[in-house]
């Protein structure tokens, strides 16, 4: 009795299959349309217009929209910034690292989960935008028993769009000044 050893073809196949699943195993998202967030507590330049996430406990998730579809596997950055000025959200995109990196969901839709009360900037860079042709992302305004968020502006530059957004204490929620 002869044991068969099979047919090339066939060890061909299962090795190209094996070498497939190695090799695209590792790419994040090739499987699933989810994407792992990343977060970074770290600050590229020390400035102290660049921030990290607060660990206060009330927290809000955010969710917005694309006004133009981005190309596959495209992320937001999230940065937290001092204030909502247009100027300082450009630098703090431009200087400082992301607290969070979330996929872009679908072609348009995207969301940061958890968020604590401050000013907060999104940033997509413009060559993510399908055909090149610029959008802008926007958070969608709303308010949650003591919270609010509330959408400043969306603006950019030739390098990235980005969208600024608060999330605020509503003001009859707000501490009482002790010191009338």
């Amino acid at each position: 009795m002869t044991r068969s050893r099979g047919s090339p073809w066939v060890k061909t196949i299962f090795v190209s299959i094996v070498v497939f699943l190695l090799v695209y195993e590792c790419r994040p998202g090739f499987f699933s349309h989810r994407q792992p967030e990343v977060f970074s507590d770290d600050n590229r330049t020390e400035n102290p217009l660049c921030r990290t996430l607060s660990n206060l406990s009330s927290r809000l998730n955010v969710t917005g929209v694309l006004t133009s579809a981005v190309n596959p596997n495209t992320s937001i950055s999230l940065f937290v910034a001092p204030d909502s000025s247009f100027e300082t959200s450009l630098y703090v995109v431009e200087d400082c690292s992301p607290v969070i990196v979330r996929p872009i969901i679908g072609k348009h839709d995207f969301s940061f989960n958890d968020l604590p009360t401050g000013d907060y900037v999104g940033m997509v860079p413009i060559d993510s935008f399908f055909a090149r042709i610029q959008g802008f992302p926007v958070v969608r305004e709303y308010n949650c028993s003591n919270f609010s968020v509330k959408f400043n502006f969306y603006g950019g530059t030739q390098e990235y769009s980005v969208v600024s957004f608060s999330i605020d204490l509503q003001e009859d929620q707000k501490p009482k000044n002790s010191y009338s």
